[in-house]
């Protein structure tokens, strides 16, 4: 854990929003879990990028300020990504 606590925990308490990338299949990812629950008790905006056709849990969905389904992979889903990624700050 000193790994998180010196490198991973200050860089989500720099970030003004956290985006998280979703497991595609929905299983536990302890990176994942570990970074979402650092944002949750850091009450950081988070963003959730998941693949089309992924399993998104009801309480990811929950905690997310804003959930964007998109295949970054192509310039399709990077271009819905980055409209959507704007919209939230024109939000806030």
């Amino acid at each position: 854990m000193g790994y998180v606590r010196d490198n991973v925990l200050p860089m989500v308490q720099q970030s003004g929003v956290c985006i998280s990338i979703c497991p595609d299949d929905g299983e536990p990812d302890i990176k994942f879990a570990v970074e979402l629950g650092m944002m949750v008790m850091l009450d950081k905006p988070i963003i959730v990028s998941a693949r089309p056709g992924a399993k998104i849990p009801a309480k990811l969905r929950a905690v997310a300020d804003k959930v964007v389904i998109a295949d970054i992979g192509t310039a399709k889903g990077r271009a819905k990504f980055l409209q959507a990624l704007q919209e939230f700050n024109d939000g806030r």
